[in-house]
C-alpha cells in the first residue's frame, strides 16, 4: 500500500510541470511622486491633502495607491492612463474615495 502511494507521489512530482511554461514577464515601472493642483489667483489657495492615487488602464481599474507610488505594469505598447486624486475620508485612512472636486488627468 505504502508503495503505491509512493509511486503516485512521485510521478505527480516529476509531471507536473514544464520548466518554460510558466515563464515570468517583466514589467514596466509608472512612479508618482505626487499630485499636484494648479489654482489661479481668483480661486484660492493650492493647498490640498491629496494622498492616494487611484489608476484606470485602458478603462480597467489597476488599484488605488498610497502616494508616493510605483505601479507595476504587464502590459505592451501604448496604453491610455486615468489617473484621479484620493483622500481620506472624515480623515479615517480606512476609508479612501476619489476626491469628487478635482478632475482627473488622462495620460497617453
Amino acid at each position: 500500500m505504502h508503495r503505491k502511494v509512493l509511486i503516485i507521489l512521485t510521478a505527480l512530482v516529476f509531471s507536473s510541470c514544464i520548466k518554460d511554461q510558466f515563464k515570468a514577464e517583466i514589467p514596466s515601472y509608472v512612479h508618482i511622486e505626487s499630485i499636484d493642483l494648479e489654482t489661479d489667483s481668483f480661486e484660492g489657495s493650492d493647498s490640498q491633502k491629496l494622498t492616494d492615487a487611484w489608476i484606470t488602464m485602458d478603462g480597467s481599474f489597476l488599484g488605488a495607491f498610497e502616494l508616493p507610488c510605483i505601479i507595476p505594469i504587464l502590459a505592451d505598447g501604448a496604453h491610455e492612463f486615468r489617473v484621479s486624486s484620493g483622500i481620506k475620508a472624515n480623515g479615517i485612512s480606512a476609508t479612501r474615495i476619489i476626491y469628487p472636486f478635482l478632475k482627473y488627468v488622462i495620460c497617453i
